[in-house]
């Protein structure tokens, strides 16, 4: 699916770039050397990240991954 048209920036692009280590915006937009343009897709792009970054943290939890008692989320700021 397609989150920002300006960029041609798609969750795929997203689920690569968490996958990569992003945690911010910006990191997304960096792994894809792009940047926010209209900003209409910002939303889109923190709601996605977060949702990912969420999934990566309960996976590491039921693995073992994150330490004992590891339930922190990382930050999201845009």
């Amino acid at each position: 699916m397609i989150v920002c048209s300006c960029n041609a920036l798609t969750n795929h692009d997203i689920a690569d770039a968490v996958s990569r280590g992003a945690s911010r915006p910006r990191d997304v937009y960096a792994a894809k050397n792009c940047k926010a343009q209209c900003g209409n897709c910002v939303s889109g792009v923190v709601c996605t990240l977060r949702a990912l970054l969420r999934e990566r943290q309960e996976a590491m939890m039921v693995f073992g991954a994150g330490g004992a008692g590891d339930t922190t989320m990382p930050r999201v700021s845009a």
